[in-house]
């Protein structure tokens, strides 16, 4: 990694990622190529915003993550504003403990969680059903590896014989 990755991260992960000024906090959806992710604003309106060339190949944006945006000026087109800041988990629990997590992202994540809730009983009983036909011959086979013969039975007849 050279030097200039190495400071780039460490300043990336280190700093405040705290809004400030006209900075909003918007949910990633999707990438859309050329360094552009389609992300969602807290009123609920779906823009694009472009990822800043000295933080190109060096820090990753995953869907559903959340990320500081420094809107551009005036009215530039389909691309609302830039990635200012990139927020980890860690940070988003920060800054609910700090309290300075928008109230509107808290009310959305609990509705998420409430939905999520509702359809977890299903699941659960979808998956006890299935539980109960655990097969070996089921689980995956690596097709890297070696198939090697389980069957022991051989190795001891032989062993008898001497």
């Amino acid at each position: 990694m050279s030097r200039r990755n190495k400071h780039l991260i460490q300043a990336f992960l280190n700093e405040d990622p705290t809004p400030t000024g006209n900075q909003v906090i918007a949910r990633v959806h999707s990438p859309r190529g050329n360094n552009l992710h389609e992300v969602e604003l807290a009123d609920g309106s779906m823009t694009l915003a472009e990822l800043p060339a000295r933080f190109r190949n060096v820090i990753w944006v995953k869907r559903g993550s959340y990320a500081v945006l420094q809107p551009y000026p005036g009215d530039v087109g389909k691309v609302w504003g830039e990635i200012a800041h990139v927020l980890f988990p860690d940070h988003v629990s920060a800054m609910k403990k700090r309290g300075e997590w928008p109230a509107e992202w808290a009310a959305k994540e609990q509705a998420e969680e409430a939905e999520a809730a509702k359809d977890a009983p299903a699941a659960t009983a979808n998956e006890e059903s299935e539980s109960d036909s655990d097969d070996d011959d089921e689980l995956f086979h690596n097709p890297n590896r070696g198939h090697r013969a389980e069957d022991s039975s051989d190795d001891s007849d032989s062993s008898d014989d001497e």
